[in-house]
């Protein structure tokens, strides 16, 4: 299993895989849809409801306290990353919904309703105007595991590799404008989002605004919502459980330039980066982001400033890092300091 792929377990909840590293007995992810009578999304007659209401850290460890009151089982002391992570035991696996599969699967049926066709349409334009295949594509979210509304869902797409995501994301910047078929406009309450986007992650409304205009996979499509999520192909994983240990150092802020960009589209988003002045005495070699709202709107020479955790990694190589986002890891930021 692999970032963004989803796991149902015995009791009916849904988890969405997070990242690549996991534990022996088990899978990182976190809990997404749990069963209920008044759920609006519906499954097979069955109601469920959103735990996790938008992807960020504070949501996420709001799931934590669910699980520690009902399913203490599935939160586990990670020692390799020392933070508490919610983490589904192989033997609670009831069933896999994996990315690929789960397009090629709806793909390939007729339309069942307006938004599978606007599903279809989008996968169709994707492949018409760019050297990807549908193997590499996938799909995540509700419509991946059959719980999905076509009155308010959204299409959540994957896309498999740094060259098929590359080719993605200068396709969707090129063709992205106002009355086009794909455009960044139509928010509802654009003004409330901003702000609240300003609050969650601590930056100034035109912080936001700029990272916005930087921000490629997420969009509309035909007047519906999509998000396109970028994940590593089996021999991009660089890296195996327990291979290095993390160790929480303090608070850190600061600024530097960004060397390197390459895994910054992938979840954790890494940047690599050089000139750092920060108030820690530690050599710091890159920025890690869990916050999707980061990931891949950061270019190499990019000046920015950074309020995160200070991280010293251990193993192969000695290093230290700054966390942006993640469980445990509290408030953070990244931003231009000196805009482009």
């Amino acid at each position: 299993m692999k970032d963004r792929d989803f796991v149902e377990t015995v009791e009916g909840m849904f988890f969405c895989i997070v990242g690549y590293l996991h534990p022996p007995h088990g899978y990182t992810a976190y809990l997404k849809y749990v069963p209920s009578s008044h759920g609006k999304w519906r499954r097979n007659n069955l109601g469920y409801s959103r735990v996790l209401d938008y992807y960020h850290v504070t949501q996420m460890e709001n799931t934590y306290e669910f699980l520690n009151e009902h399913f203490p089982e599935y939160l586990f002391f990670c020692s390799v990353r020392n933070i508490r992570i919610s983490t589904v035991p192989i033997g609670k696996v009831k069933t896999k919904y994996v990315a690929e599969e789960g397009l090629g699967k709806i793909y390939s049926e007729t339309p069942s309703d307006h938004l599978h066709k606007t599903l279809n349409d989008f996968v169709d334009c994707l492949l018409d105007n760019t050297v990807l295949s549908i193997h590499d594509l996938g799909l995540t979210g509700s419509i991946l595991t059959g719980m999905y509304n076509p009155a308010f869902s959204d299409i959540d797409l994957t896309v498999h590799g740094g060259k098929a995501s590359l080719a993605v994301r200068d396709f969707l910047l090129s063709e992205r404008k106002e009355g086009g078929r794909i455009s960044i406009s139509g928010r509802q309450n654009e003004l409330e989002w901003v702000r609240g986007h300003a609050k969650r992650f601590h930056l100034t409304g035109e912080d936001v605004k700029f990272l916005t205009e930087r921000r490629w996979n997420y969009g509309l499509f035909d007047g519906r919502y999509f998000s396109v999520h970028t994940i590593r192909k089996k021999e991009e994983v660089k890296e195996k459980y327990g291979d290095y240990t993390y160790r929480k150092k303090g608070i850190v802020t600061g600024t530097a330039e960004i060397s390197c960009a390459n895994d910054s589209f992938f979840l954790p988003a890494i940047y690599g980066l050089t000139n750092v002045s920060s108030d820690s005495d530690a050599d710091i070699a890159q920025l890690v982001s869990y916050e999707v709202f980061f990931s891949g709107v950061f270019d190499e020479g990019d000046v920015i400033s950074f309020h995160g955790v200070l991280e010293e990694v251990s193993g192969e190589r000695f290093f230290h890092q700054v966390v942006v986002g993640g469980a445990g890891y509290g408030k953070a930021y990244v931003k231009f300091y000196l805009k482009p």
